[in-house]
C-alpha cells in the first residue's frame, strides 16, 4: 500500500507541471502591503502563499526564482503538513479514497476538500474534521467499501470542477485536466488500485 508521503510525490510529480504563469490564475498572484498585485506563479502546484506559510513569512516576499527552486520533496513535505495534517485529513483512515480526497485538497483547497467530504457522508459541512466526521466517515467507508467510496469521491471531484466552471467560464480551459485527474483516482484504474494492494 502506498503511504501519504509517498502518495504525494507520485501524484505531484504525475500532474503538476512545472513552473507556471498564467495571467488568469488566481493562486500566481500576491497582493503587496500597498494592495496592489504581482505576479510570481507556481511550481509543482505550490503557489506563493503555499510556499510562504510552509517556509513562514509573506508571500509578497517571494520571488519567480523562489517559486522555480521548489523541489519535488518541497511540493510533497508541503502536501503533508498544510493539506494532510493540518486539515485533519490524517485523522480519517487511510485508503484510496482518502487519497483522493488529500489529492481534491491539493487542487481545491484543503478547506474545500473538507467541506465536500462531509457533505458527501452526510454530516454538517464546518469545514473542521473533528471526532463527529471522523465516526461518520469510518462508518461510510466500512458501509460502501474502499472501491465505491474512491468512486463517489470521484464523482464528488467532477461535479465539482463542473460547478466552478459554471460559475467562472475562464476555468473551462481547466476542465479536462481536471476531470482526467480525477478519473484517474478511480478505482476502476488498474494503475490507481494496483497502489493499494
Amino acid at each position: 500500500m502506498i503511504y501519504p508521503a509517498e502518495f504525494l510525490r507520485l501524484v505531484i510529480a504525475r500532474w503538476e507541471g512545472g513552473y507556471q504563469s498564467y495571467v488568469d490564475d488566481a493562486g500566481n498572484w500576491v497582493t503587496l502591503p500597498d494592495g496592489s498585485r504581482r505576479k510570481i506563479g507556481t511550481m509543482r502546484g505550490v503557489t506563493p502563499a503555499a510556499l510562504a506559510a510552509y517556509r513562514g513569512g509573506e508571500p509578497w516576499t517571494l520571488t519567480e526564482a523562489d517559486m522555480k527552486a521548489v523541489t519535488l520533496e518541497e511540493a510533497a513535505d508541503i502536501g503533508r503538513l498544510h493539506y494532510y495534517i493540518r486539515p485533519g485529513l490524517n485523522l480519517l483512515d487511510w485508503g484510496p479514497a482518502t487519497a483522493a480526497i488529500l489529492d481534491f485538497g491539493w487542487g481545491a483547497g484543503p478547506h474545500q476538500a473538507v467541506l465536500s467530504t462531509q457533505r458527501l457522508i452526510g454530516v454538517a459541512a464546518d469545514g473542521v474534521i473533528g471526532p463527529v466526521t471522523v465516526k461518520a466517515y469510518d462508518a461510510w467507508v466500512a458501509a460502501k467499501g474502499w472501491p465505491a467510496a474512491t468512486e463517489l469521491v470521484r464523482f464528488m471531484r467532477s461535479d465539482f470542477y463542473r460547478h466552478i466552471c459554471g460559475i467562472n467560464p475562464a476555468n473551462q480551459r481547466f476542465l479536462q485536466g481536471w476531470l482526467n485527474r480525477a478519473n484517474w483516482a478511480s478505482a476502476a484504474n488498474d494503475q490507481w488500485s494496483r497502489q493499494w494492494a
